[in-house]
């Protein structure tokens, strides 16, 4: 009687020691799991600045300047683009000038391009979707850039006028119609609290940033 108490006992202690075991096995195994998904969902920011390249998946990507302005593309005649004016004159352009290169040997879909302008303060910051019209110089306004071909033009956004930098030394003007309109640029005005940020959506965690 005593040894089948015993034995009893040892069967006891073996089953109570692999409970143990498995718990922490599922445990760590859980664990693992949650910081796997973890990682695979941390953004990486990455610092660019204009002129600089960056890649996605073999399509190189450079931005080359910004402008901030009343009227969108004054470079065309005056009147053609006057309705991009906003009428209470309470938002302005951001126009981001970039040059995509597609060097694969498959078409790159330009939807598959994230795009947005972030306003960033101490208080947080603020988000403005992109805005374009059906011209050649809108780079949205293109569904795809071919293989072994580049395009260059812009990406653009309406902010409220508010926020945008106030002219300093340097300052450009020019006409449209008959009226004055300021331009700011990359060459007259920077540090701007504005972020351009770009990223290639669900395909990777890496978003790059080019502070204005």
């Amino acid at each position: 009687m005593k040894i089948i108490k015993n034995l009893f006992i040892v069967c006891l202690v073996i089953f109570m020691s692999v409970g143990v075991t498995a718990c922490d096995f599922f445990t760590n195994n859980n664990s693992s799991e949650q910081t796997e998904e973890q990682e695979t969902n941390t953004t990486n920011y990455i610092q660019k600045n204009i002129g600089e390249t960056f890649t996605f998946e073999g399509v190189e990507i450079t931005i080359t300047e910004y402008k901030i302005r009343e009227c969108v593309l004054n470079w065309k005649s005056a009147n053609d683009y006057s309705s991009t004016v906003d009428n209470n004159r309470n938002k302005v352009w951001v126009e981001i000038y970039a040059t995509i290169t597609n060097n694969t040997t498959k078409d790159f879909s330009i939807s598959s391009l994230y795009d947005k302008i972030v306003y960033v303060t101490n208080d947080g910051e603020a988000t403005y979707s992109g805005s374009y019209y059906y011209e050649d110089e809108f780079i949205e306004s293109h569904s795809t850039i071919q293989a072994f071909n580049n395009l260059s033009g812009i990406f653009a956004y309406k902010i409220p006028v508010s926020i945008a930098p106030s002219l300093g030394e340097g300052k450009q003007y020019f006409y449209n119609d008959s009226s004055i309109r300021n331009t700011y640029s990359s060459n007259t005005c920077n540090n701007t609290n504005f972020e351009f940020r770009l990223s290639n959506g669900y395909k990777s965690n890496d978003i790059y940033v080019v502070k204005l």
